[in-house]
């Protein structure tokens, strides 16, 4: 026991504990004790202990010029907002919490296998997440409906659930992990996506998965046909029945439905905002709500300017996901990283906002580090790697 807990790399472990936040604070607010700050607090001190002490020197790469010039647009829209405050509340979350994760993991990386690492303890830590949400929604008698974890979004559990569902298969697909962890990771994270009945997510799930089929080429047999088994069963019963026609009948009748129909209107003010400032926007924080499409809500708050730089960011993604799928050494860490950036990246155009969605700076941090690999392994590990040079080299965002 002892010689596991020594092996535990502790800064990679908090780190997985930064968009879990919301659950350990149960909900938004917090003020100055607020618990993802602090954990966010914590994750700086380490970067800032690695630099001074252990003269350890952050990486920077070529295409960090984007990152920077989004800073620089959205510092700038600051000038102009409407919400000068409510702007650089947003402004600061983005930065520190949004894009700050992206370089902590940076100075955190230090070979490959701290990525696979990495989303092993983001799986831990999440399923002691699934299973307090689990306990609370059995002694709240399993109510029908969009489940609330105290004073947690149901779309950020239903978020939770879809990506562990896809992370843990992806390394169960490697044998990064046990057939019995797997089983019971599938379940705790499939229940927390039904309860949290949030279609961005379900939708996110489904489309990811089938994008990334190659990398699930070697998921067990037994282990599909065990949950199909296992899901016709939980299906028999009266109580799974209820819930399950509910979540059919929301995901069926979105024409119909009361949170359409705000969507809608959402949408509607955001595309009068943008068509009142196409070119640099209404300002970062005019939005009082966010749209639940990301390109809504970067188009009204900071125009085409910011709109073009996403449109790069998102052909940068492009590229590396055809480059997986010219990858013949199916790494790990590639299937891993590239699948929870699409996986953000298509429940923010239909959900959430991206400010909050942590989830897309973890892969995007990771996935940098995937396409750096070469820069930071020992010599005798680069001779190993050059044969999929060329690959990396094309794909490299």
């Amino acid at each position: 026991m002892s010689t596991y807990l020594k092996n535990i790399n502790l800064q990679l472990f908090v780190a997985t504990m930064a968009p879990l936040g919301f659950f350990y604070k149960k909900g938004e607010g917090g003020g100055l004790l607020d618990i993802t700050l602090l954990i966010y607090v914590v994750l700086y001190v380490m970067v800032v202990y690695n630099m001074l002490i252990k003269k350890e020197k952050l990486a920077l790469f070529k295409y960090d010029a984007v990152v920077y010039l989004v800073l620089i647009v959205m510092s700038f829209s600051l000038l102009y907002t409407p919400q000068p405050m409510a702007g650089l509340v947003k402004f600061l979350k983005f930065t520190v919490m949004g894009v700050g994760m992206i370089y902590i993991l940076r100075s955190f990386v230090k070979r490959k296998d701290d990525i696979t690492k990495f989303y092993k303890y983001f799986i831990f830590n999440s399923f002691v997440i699934q299973v307090l949400i689990l306990i609370d929604f059995a002694a709240n008698e399993f109510p029908v409906g969009r489940y609330k974890y105290h004073g947690v979004h149901p779309i950020a559990t239903a978020m939770l659930g879809a990506t562990s569902l896809l992370i843990v298969l992806i390394l169960f697909s490697a044998k990064k992990v046990k057939f019995s962890t797997t089983l019971i990771l599938l379940l705790t994270s499939t229940s927390i996506l039904i309860i949290g009945a949030s279609k961005g997510p379900i939708l996110a799930i489904a489309i990811t998965l089938f994008l990334m089929m190659r990398g699930l080429k070697k998921v067990n047999i037994k282990l599909m046909l065990l949950l199909g088994a296992i899901l016709v069963a939980l299906l028999n019963l009266s109580a799974v029945q209820k819930y399950t026609e509910f979540l059919t009948d929301r995901i069926s009748n979105t024409a119909g439905s009361e949170s359409s129909a705000v969507r809608l209107n959402l949408y509607d003010q955001a595309e009068r905002i943008f068509y009142e400032n196409p070119i640099l926007g209404a300002g970062i924080g005019t939005l009082k709500e966010y749209p639940h499409n990301l390109f809504l809500e970067i188009l009204a708050e900071n125009g085409l300017l910011l709109g073009f730089m996403l449109v790069i960011v998102l052909l940068m993604v492009c590229k590396s996901y055809f480059g997986f799928l010219l990858d013949k050494s199916l790494d790990i860490n590639y299937s891993l990283s590239l699948s929870l950036v699409i996986i953000s990246f298509v429940s923010l155009m239909v959900s959430w906002t991206y400010v909050d969605q942590k989830y897309l700076y973890m892969g995007l941090g990771t996935l940098i580090m995937v396409h750096s690999s070469l820069v930071n392994q020992p010599k005798y590990e680069v001779e190993a790697l050059m044969k999929t040079e060329k690959s990396l080299r094309t794909t490299t965002l």
